[in-house]
């Protein structure tokens, strides 16, 4: 709590809301990333493969100091995330529905300060308290409102708006079949 007062004082009342300790955890790591950027993964995760070697397969080195063939670094890269599920996605209103079609993990990700990525889960997380709290219909439990379903949606949000793919790419297959790069250094 003592991070949301000092850094994002505005969100301070939405997460007080948030009573499921899972859902202050989720918003608490968006904002983390948020502010700092880095690398966030969960306590439970093993990397199969090290940190600074996960841009390799698209062609950017994240490894700092490494000497690699590969050309780059983490300022290159906006933001990471894995495609925990995919299901065909044929509407063009996927930021709408409920469940995604389409559901990034966000139990590893990682991104350069200030993206949009987390500040847009926050928002998205935001309009979903106060509908509910407007008498509206819970889409679900935490996993819908603060965990990876929000997370799915802020991260189709900024792949469409930024035209870094249209709604109906989105089942393409990415080099290795189960994550993709969503790539913006300008953020």
């Amino acid at each position: 709590r003592r991070f949301v007062v000092r850094h994002y004082p505005e969100w301070v009342s939405l997460y007080d809301s948030l009573d499921v300790p899972v859902m202050r955890a989720d918003m608490w790591r968006y904002l983390v990333l948020h502010h700092y950027g880095g690398v966030y993964l969960d306590g439970d995760v093993d990397c199969k493969k090290p940190i600074d070697e996960w841009g390799e397969i698209f062609g950017v080195s994240v490894g700092a100091g490494r000497s690699s063939t590969y050309t780059g670094n983490w300022s290159k890269i906006g933001a990471m995330v894995g495609i925990e599920y995919r299901r065909p996605l044929r509407e063009p209103q996927y930021a709408a529905t409920f469940p995604p079609k389409l559901q990034f993990a966000q139990w590893t990700m990682a991104g350069q300060p200030g993206h949009y990525i987390y500040y847009r889960t926050i928002e998205l997380i935001n309009q979903t308290i106060w509908h509910i709290r407007s008498g509206g219909e819970p889409p679900g439990d935490a996993v819908y409102i603060t965990g990876p379903v929000m997370f799915s949606h802020a991260v189709v949000d900024f792949m469409l708006q930024r035209g870094r793919l249209k709604a109906e790419q989105i089942s393409v297959n990415p080099p290795n079949n189960h994550d993709i790069l969503v790539n913006d250094p300008t953020l």
